[in-house]
């Protein structure tokens, strides 16, 4: 088994939740931008060489829920 862990083909996603609990709303937030069936780790925001930008849908379809995705989130969180 091949543990090269480049990406070759990544895709941008967003997505806005709001709740009182931070927890729900990023919950909400994943739900928002398709991602919520996901384990989700998180990476830096390094933009590999040679990595080809795939349309959102396309991105979406090669993935299962419950798979383990590398993602590079932004989390805006604000108190009113």
């Amino acid at each position: 088994m091949e543990t090269d862990y480049v990406a070759k083909e990544i895709f941008f996603t967003k997505g806005v939740g709001r709740h009182p609990e931070k927890l729900t709303s990023f919950e909400l937030g994943l739900r928002s931008a398709g991602i919520a069936a996901l384990n989700i780790v998180r990476v830096s925001s390094i933009f590999p060489p040679h990595c080809k930008i795939i349309p959102k849908e396309e991105g979406q379809k090669r993935l299962r829920p419950g798979q383990v995705a590398s993602t590079s989130t932004m989390v805006l969180a604000l108190g009113f």
